[in-house]
């Protein structure tokens, strides 16, 4: 088998006469052109309005055109790879000068702003398209934090954990900033915008600490804002749930290898050693007093690098000490967050069981390895030979590629701060997935989200190493951009096109033009329509479990809903019941009542009917309430 070297030398010899090199690059040139004209948004649109038109074509045989559609994505990807590996000598040349390490570095923070500002209309023009009531929880809150001006309230069911330092942390005071928020899709955009800002800005404060080059860290920031899958746009670039908990992750990790490179060079009683030991012991308090999940993404396995590091490398005992002294803190903070119950209402994770390993073993190791490849772009159900397909069939490389670097990495004793950061990614992910493989319940992506993200780091530090050959760093370099890039590409491709909500618009001016403010509806269709309506509309949810064929209760959530809305006597004008038309039909064919009713809309998908309050609604409709 041929070396990085050899192979080097061999493209040399390839691209040593001027023609040849000339050829190549026009054809990689050509190529990328090509391929990139029919992924230009308008030209894809005006295809798609020939291809739809054309009646000749069946749905299916439609739906074939349009993945075929998106394949030039990968001719374009190919391409720029060719081009970037026939001037890899150059290309390297130019990354290598330090003299360009500023101007790399002011390109790579430029790009980003433009993404963030991107991202920011983005999200304000489409993001009402694929908005779910996960999400709108999230605005109904701030406007309730926003009425009684607190960061915390106890008018509200929280859902798995209390949001202490939160994005509500933006989006409550623009509430009260922007009036009396008419426009929550400007609310939402612009806390979008502040979470991002909030993300880079703790990544580059970790990666500072790592000592490596700003340029890979503003280039490998850029990566944060990108959605690198589907999961990961809508559980934290747009939804922002884990926005505030990662950049702690940032923050404490960065104040822990700042604390290791002032120990190892004897700083340990100085001014700035003892804040930071503090400031590291208060973050690691406040993070357990948010729930449990920074005991299981942060303290205990950076508890389990430090051991590692202690028992099998060179590093020395006192790592273990700090690693233990965060420990410690946020086990005490994790005890504040249980004696919040008795003040606040959220789940407080103490009916955890252990799973039946002999039913659900292998079942789980599935559901644990689709988690780590779905968070970068796996997407189950794609077509093969589509862009997603391809692209997702690299995610699993990807995947394997991350975790062998950091492994490899986590080995390096050169440098206390790259490899404390590799072990911590490791331990993190198999912590987790030791954890996910032993409690009952299902796995999703998310919860491998807060660690993962780490990707950024590894690849940061990958990107600075010298001493492969020029071929091999040029072609990884442009090999990880270019998936990265395409995913993001694709995924705003497919974000643009989703539309969940359109069929609410008429319900929506049913109520608006009856005056009808407030009523009852299964979770997912109840928060979001207030969204939709700009907090026009407020409606109680109800379990969204409830009505099915085994169980059709109706009865009240526990969670992400207001207090208040539990009272029969909470609203005493007209109200109304809103269901989906398969909810309505269930409800008729098991006897309901309610069902002898006539419903005053139905548009087909959705049915409503009124009541002269709300008090009537409890007393024939709700189980029990």
């Amino acid at each position: 088998m041929k070396t990085d070297t050899e192979i080097e030398t061999l493209i040399t010899q390839v691209c040593s006469s001027a023609k040849t090199r000339k050829l190549l690059s026009t054809i990689a040139v050509l190529g990328m052109a090509v391929c990139l004209l029919p992924l230009l948004p308008p030209v894809q649109q005006a295809i798609l309005k020939l291809v739809m038109a054309h009646r000749s074509l069946n749905i299916q045989a439609q739906g074939r055109f349009l993945t075929l559609l998106s394949l030039p994505l990968i001719g374009f990807a190919a391409c720029a790879l060719l081009f970037c590996c026939i001037f890899s000598r150059k290309i390297d040349a130019v990354l290598e000068n330090q003299k360009y390490d500023g101007l790399f570095s002011k390109i790579a923070l430029g790009i980003t702003a433009l993404l963030l500002v991107f991202i920011t209309i983005f999200s304000y023009q489409h993001g009402r398209q694929w908005l779910s009531s996960d999400h709108a929880s999230e605005m109904v809150l701030a406007k309730l934090l926003a009425e009684e001006n607190a960061l915390v309230s106890r008018n509200w069911h929280y859902s798995t954990e209390i949001r202490l330092v939160y994005q509500t942390l933006f989006s409550m005071p623009l509430f009260k900033l922007l009036g009396n928020g008419n426009n929550w899709a400007l609310i939402r955009a612009i806390t979008v915008l502040l979470n991002n800002i909030i993300l880079i800005a703790s990544y580059i404060f970790l990666m500072k600490q790592t000592k490596i080059k700003n340029k890979w860290i503003y280039i490998t920031a850029l990566f944060l804002p990108l959605p690198i899958s589907f999961e990961y746009w809508d559980i934290v670039i747009f939804g922002g749930y884990y926005v505030f908990f990662i950049a702690q992750l940032f923050c404490c990790l960065g104040l822990f290898l700042k604390l290791l490179e002032s120990s190892s060079q004897g700083g340990a009683n100085t001014k700035s050693w003892k804040v930071c030991f503090i400031l590291f012991g208060l973050l690691s308090l406040v993070l357990g007093a948010q729930g449990i999940r920074a005991l299981l993404c942060v303290h205990i396995p950076l508890m389990l690098a430090c051991f590692f590091a202690a028992r099998f490398g060179a590093r020395k005992k006192r790592p273990l000490v700090l690693g233990a002294y965060g420990f410690i803190s946020c086990g005490i903070g994790f005890l504040v967050n249980y004696m919040l119950h008795i003040k606040y209402s959220f789940h407080s994770f103490e009916n955890m069981r252990l799973d039946n390993l002999y039913q659900n073993f292998s079942i789980k190791i599935g559901q644990n390895l689709s988690g780590l490849v779905e968070f970068f772009g796996y997407a189950p159900g794609e077509s093969l030979l589509s862009a997603k397909g391809i692209f997702g069939t690299l995610a699993l490389f990807f995947t394997l590629w991350v975790i062998f670097q950091a492994v490899t990495l986590s080995r390096d004793n050169a440098s206390a701060q790259k490899q404390y950061t590799a072990l911590f990614f490791i331990c993190a992910a198999a912590f987790n997935m030791f954890v996910y493989q032993i409690i009952d319940g299902e796995v999703t992506a998310r919860y491998f989200i807060p660690f993962l993200i780490l990707y950024a780091s590894i690849t940061g530090f990958l990107l600075e190493q010298t001493g492969q050959s020029r071929l091999y760093r040029t072609a990884l370099a442009a090999s990880v951009f270019l998936f990265i890039f395409g995913q993001s590409f694709l995924n705003f491709q497919t974000l643009e096109k989703r539309d969940i909500n359109s069929g609410r618009t008429g319900y929506i001016s049913y109520l608006a033009k009856n005056n009808l403010t407030y009523g009852f509806a299964t979770f997912w269709n109840a928060n979001v329509t207030t969204e939709l309506s700009n907090g026009a509309i407020e409606l109680a949810g109800l379990e969204p479990d409830g009505l099915m064929a085994d169980k059709n209760m109706f009865k009240i959530q526990g969670w992400l809903n207001k207090v208040k809305l539990y009272e029969p006597s909470y609203f005493a004008g007209e109200s109304f019941l809103f269901l989906t038309k398969d909810e309505w039909e269930l409800a008729r064919k098991t006897g309901r009542p309610f069902t002898q009713k006539q419903p005053d809309y139905n548009d087909g998908a959705f049915v409503i009917l009124r009541y002269p309050s709300a008090q009537i609604i409890h007393e024939e409709v709700l189980d029990g309430q």
